[in-house]
This record gives structure tokens, C-alpha cells and sequence, in this order.
């Protein structure tokens, strides 16, 4: 292009929206169309001769602010090509309004911080509500029972089939709620290394619903933080009791890995009769239940990826970042 004097090309520039400027090798603007005006807050005319003030780097496309004295920041697309202008060497360069698709992604941006502390906040409550339930268990329930046991086991004949049953059933609540405490806020979970939890998550589960479990974690795995700990557990557990479901008494893998110290990745496999993903990823929530929604959900809004392949078996891996949670 050795020109922009043709007068149809003059018209055409001057009525588009955005602006075009062609700024010379000092950096001063030597021509300005009426956007490029709006853009900057004066007369196109008044522009001419003015330094253009925002660094071009190698034509590539940027992003710049621009203030403009009694109105609101506004942003604009920058990019540029080199041409020859009335026979010098210059730029010409082009300003695209963006403010609205930039107000839009803070907008949108702002809306999923609050996602994410809703989330938070939701997860914190209900980790509260388990380790109160798991206390109220440990040392109220279960002590209630072994005295009754022992109360049981003074009162009566030995040998009597009442009494006996009394003792079994007695035994069998005091289990029962050793396991539901447990299971509510297990073991280790409060620790960085939550090996040890997914260990003991495996082993119940294998006792409850049998199959076998192979369970692979990264030794130097450190999850520092307790809202990414209760949700990677929670999360196994769920997708654990997906897999006895839809695969009974096969094995499955449950692995739990470190990613370039940045990120953990949680997956399970089994060999399940898999299922249609596109159709799931249409409606989720109906065509697998809210468990395995929800987890996707929780997912995304601790900033991670959900994944699921479903053609022979299914795996699901949730790939979570380290050091941020909601």
C-alpha cells in the first residue's frame, strides 16, 4: 500500500469504527480517522504531529488502555502493519473498541471468583458438619455403647439367647458407629500427606462392597490445602462407589499423582460397560446423577479439568492446581 489518498479509500476509512492511525518512523501521528479521534479523546485533525504514545513491538497484536480525561478507562485492540507513506517508511495502525468485551470478561471473571468462594465456603461447612458428627460419634455415641455392653454383659444368665443378642447387637452398633465416624472425617485427613486417608478409603470400601482396588499415590504428593483435601477425598469416595455400581466385584485402579509440582491428578478406572460421553456432557446431572455432576461442577470451580472417557470402561481423571483453591 503506498497510499491511503485515494478518495473512495479516504471515505472508507473515515466512516469506519475503528480507528486508524498511520504513525511515522519518529513515532508521531501523521494521520488520524475520526474513530481513532474518539478513541483518544480529540479531534482526528488535532491528533496529526502528536507523539502516538503506546509502544508497537513487531506489529504483533496488543491490548492497551486509554484514558481519556472525564470519561471511564476505555480498551482497544491494537495491531500494525509497516507500509510506505508519501514516500517514508511508517505504520499503520488500527484501534478496535474492546471495552465492552473486556468488562464482560471481568464481569464474567468476577462471577466465577464468587462461584469459587461459594464453593469454599460450601465445602468448609460441610467438613464442619462431618468432623462435628465423626466427634459426636467417637466420644459420645461409642462410649454410650460400651457401657451398655458392659451393662449387658453383668445383667442377666450367660448363656441366654436375649441376653447374648443384646451383647451381638450392642457390638454391632459400637462397629458400626467406629465406621461411620471414620468414614465422616477419616483418619489423616487433616495432614498434608493424605496417603494414609485414601489408604483406609480403600480398604472399607473393598471390605463393604469387595472387588479389589488397586491404589497408586505419589509419595512426595503434599496437598497443603484442607478445602483441595476434603474434596479429593469426597471425590474418591464418590467415584469409588460409581465404579462397585456400574462394575460389581471388578478390579479398578484408584491413583492419585503430582503434576510438575503445579498440579494433582485424581483418577479412577474400572471396566465398567462405559456409556455414551457426549450424550452424558449434554445432561449430566440426569443421565449420570448429581454425584458425578457435582464433582465435575466442584471441578471446574476449584479452576481444574474434568475429564471422562468412556469407550472401553470408564476413567475419569480431575486435574486440580496446588496452590489455589476456592
Amino acid at each position: 500500500m503506498e497510499s491511503l489518498q485515494h478518495p473512495q479509500l479516504l471515505t472508507i476509512i473515515r466512516s469506519i469504527a475503528d480507528g486508524v492511525l498511520v504513525i511515522g518512523a519518529d513515532g508521531h501521528i501523521l494521520f488520524a480517522n475520526p474513530a481513532a479521534g474518539r478513541l483518544l479523546g480529540q479531534e482526528s485533525e488535532a491528533l496529526q504531529g502528536q507523539p502516538f504514545g503506546f509502544p508497537i513491538v513487531g506489529g504483533e497484536p496488543a491490548e492497551i488502555e486509554l484514558i481519556v480525561a472525564g470519561h471511564e478507562p476505555m480498551f482497544a485492540e491494537l495491531r500494525s502493519v509497516s507500509f510506505e507513506w508519501e514516500g517514508q517508511q511508517a505504520l499503520l495502525v488500527s484501534l478496535r473498541d474492546v471495552t465492552e468485551r473486556k468488562q464482560a470478561e471481568a464481569a464474567t471473571q468476577k462471577f466465577q471468583n464468587r462461584i469459587r468462594s461459594l464453593t469454599s465456603q460450601l465445602i468448609r461447612a460441610e467438613e464442619r458438619t462431618r468432623r462435628h458428627v465423626a466427634q459426636v460419634l467417637h466420644d459420645d455415641l461409642q462410649q454410650i455403647l460400651v457401657a451398655a455392653q458392659l451393662h449387658a454383659v453383668q445383667v442377666g444368665t450367660k448363656g441366654d439367647p436375649t441376653r447374648e443378642d443384646l451383647i451381638e447387637l450392642l457390638k454391632t452398633a459400637t462397629k458400626t458407629a467406629r465406621s461411620l465416624s471414620s468414614e465422616l472425617h477419616p483418619p489423616g485427613i487433616d495432614e498434608p500427606n493424605i496417603t494414609p486417608a485414601f489408604q483406609s478409603l480403600v480398604e472399607r470400601h473393598q471390605q463393604m462392597f469387595g472387588g479389589r482396588v488397586h491404589l497408586y499415590c505419589d509419595e512426595n504428593l503434599a496437598v497443603h490445602h484442607p478445602d483441595l483435601r476434603a474434596f479429593l477425598y469426597q471425590a474418591a469416595r464418590e467415584l469409588l462407589f460409581n465404579a462397585s455400581k456400574y462394575a460389581p466385584e471388578k478390579p479398578c485402579s484408584l491413583e492419585l499423582l503430582q503434576r510438575d509440582a503445579e498440579k494433582v491428578i485424581l483418577r479412577i478406572q474400572d471396566e465398567g460397560p462405559g456409556f455414551d460421553v457426549d450424550t452424558w456432557q449434554k445432561q449430566p446431572a440426569k443421565n449420570s446423577g448429581l454425584g458425578l455432576f457435582r464433582i465435575q461442577e466442584q471441578t471446574e470451580n476449584f479452576g481444574g479439568q474434568f475429564e471422562i472417557n468412556a469407550d472401553d470402561g470408564v476413567i475419569i481423571s480431575l486435574i486440580l492446581p496446588l496452590h489455589e483453591a476456592p
